[in-house]
């Protein structure tokens, strides 16, 4: 019987490609809350053609704009009061759209209230002093974020394409099969994301929603309403921020906006998972906004899912390890020093250097590259990675079981996620009958009963 369980690893096709130049970004000619969208081809051999590409794009994008904007109907504004503001949009009395209670920028002195009591909840080992305590605000510049002053600096070994020149078939064949990380640039430059996902205009469209920025002892959502989070987000010296990673935006009616503001790339639309329905499925969509020294630590994400992330806003420094290397190795505790802490700001400028320095003559390929405006990453299932925000970011992110990665996100979900693995499999056997027995031989060769999980081992005539 065939066995689908063969994992090609396929790290030795990871080359060296050409990718902009961080040090560009240090320049105050880039504010950081402008849109950077690529429309550059798949290597560049020259920064100064890339920006200057850049530049044309961003300017040809502006008059669009502009002229878009003097067609348009007037916008006059509704007079305000303390209870309620209208913004009234449209020439004539039935073109008229009212946006009720468009949030007004909060004080100061309120949203540092709201946001240490965040903080309590999110790290009760902390007091609000303890959030501050390494300085690492005033200690860290931009250069060591990026990880310019380190020995071992980024090492952009992943390869970079132009979404108009990646057909899906080659995706599939040359990185989804493989299981090989991609930067694709360009899958967002039609999004309403682009110009509704401004700080200035997400305060002024969901400054009221609540979004999650953290987790409790108890594994609870903690909540903020954004406009005081934006408001931390201007003003923060934390060492490691609090982050917004909200996977619950698109089921209150305000928030759910957002989800007109983007759709998924082309190759991350086949979504197995949705056939048990949005309740009772893992979750797999987050809405991020990330403060600069904010990210996430070392880890591989759950049920063997893949993901995409795209970044709208600022700069992300990522770092991925093969599905080969140990645990204990990409999470560098023996590297830590007394007193330090793990948070994803620690761990790339203190922990990730040391992993570098003890790997150097190993060959293991460490991928540690910066994510661009308009980038969107490709993470296969079982990589580690980790993920820090070098300036003010905004970004969306899915994880997917698709036709390709279907074997290794059943075997994970079977054992993790035993009743929902059943229901999967009922509503498989009606939409996709050769997934579903694709499931069952798995089963099968493995040895495992969907209800009583492991039988013991397989006969071996089931096991070629």
């Amino acid at each position: 019987m065939a066995s689908y369980a063969t994992e090609k690893n396929a790290t030795s096709k990871l080359r060296p490609v050409a990718t902009p130049n961080p040090a560009l970004y240090l320049s105050q000619q880039w504010p950081k809350d402008q849109p950077f969208f690529s429309d550059s081809p798949d290597i560049l051999t020259s920064t100064a053609q890339r920006v200057a590409a850049e530049l044309a794009a961003e300017a040809t994008a502006a008059a669009a704009a502009a002229a878009a904007a003097a067609a348009a109907a007037t916008v006059v504004a509704a007079p305000a009061s303390a209870a309620s503001a209208a913004l009234v949009v449209g020439g004539k009395e039935s073109d008229k759209v009212v946006h009720r209670n468009v949030p007004s920028r909060p004080s100061l002195e309120r949203s540092i209230r709201r946001l240490n009591k965040c903080k309590l909840k999110h790290r009760s080992d902390f007091k609000v002093d303890d959030w501050t305590k390494y300085r690492h605000a005033s200690r860290l510049s931009d250069e060591d974020l990026l990880g310019l002053r380190d020995n071992y600096p980024c090492n952009p070994s992943i390869d970079r394409l132009r979404e108009s020149r990646l057909s899906v078939e080659r995706f599939v064949r040359q990185y989804e099969r493989t299981s090989t990380p991609l930067i694709i640039t360009g899958c967002a430059d039609g999004w309403g994301a682009r110009g509704n996902w401004t700080f200035e205009s997400l305060l002024a469209r969901y400054g009221n929603s609540l979004l999650k920025c953290g987790e409790d002892d108890e594994g609870y959502k903690v909540k903020i309403k954004l406009k005081y989070f934006l408001e931390y987000l201007t003003t923060q010296k934390d060492d490691s921020p609090m982050y917004v990673f909200d996977n619950s935006f698109d089921e209150y009616p305000v928030a759910k906006a957002l989800m007109a503001d983007f759709e998924p790339p082309k190759y991350f639309r086949e979504d197995l998972f949705h056939l048990v329905g949005e309740k009772p499925r893992p979750p797999y969509r987050w809405f991020l906004i990330g403060p600069k020294r904010s990210g996430t630590g070392i880890h591989i994400d759950p049920l063997g899912t893949s993901a995409w992330n795209t970044l709208v806003r600022g700069r992300k420094r990522w770092v991925l390890f093969p599905p080969t290397t140990a645990k204990e190795l990409c999470k560098g505790r023996r590297h830590m020093k007394p007193g330090e802490d793990d948070e994803a700001v620690d761990y790339f400028t203190q922990i990730l250097p040391r992993i570098k320095e003890a790997q150097k003559e190993s060959g293991l390929p460490i991928i540690d590259f910066i994510q661009y405006p308009g980038d969107t990453i490709f993470v296969p299932g079982k990589w580690w990675h980790a993920v820090l925000n070098i300036d003010d970011t905004v970004a969306i992110t899915q994880n997917y079981c698709s036709s390709t990665n279907f074997p290794l996100v059943w075997r994970k979900t079977r054992r993790g996620r035993r009743k929902l693995a059943k229901k999967w499999l009922r509503k498989l056997d009606i939409s996709n009958p050769k997934l579903a027995a694709m499931a069952r031989e798995l089963n099968e060769v493995d040895g495992w009963d969907v209800a009583g999980g492991k039988r013991g081992a397989p006969s071996r005539s089931n096991r070629g």
